[in-house]
């Protein structure tokens, strides 16, 4: 389970215990929302300053695989 919010942060749950696993930090702004791929391989996430960012949801590698597109990539 994955949540995104004001505080710049993408936090991943374990629905079993209730407990946040590991944070995914990327944005500079709050993140506005966050989408999963079908096979839950990669997430992509957009924040509040037009910033998108692709995951991996491979937790022992480095999450980000994607820079951030910012607002000159709008046009």
């Amino acid at each position: 389970m994955f949540s995104c919010s004001w505080d710049k942060l993408i936090k991943v749950w374990d629905l079993n215990t209730g407990y946040c696993v590991k944070d995914l930090m990327g944005h500079e702004d709050r993140v506005n929302d966050l989408a999963i791929n079908p096979k839950g391989t990669f997430m992509v996430s957009s924040g509040n300053k037009g910033d998108v960012i692709l995951w991996s949801t491979d937790w022992k590698k480095d999450n980000c695989m994607t820079g951030a597109f910012d607002l000159l990539h709008e046009h």
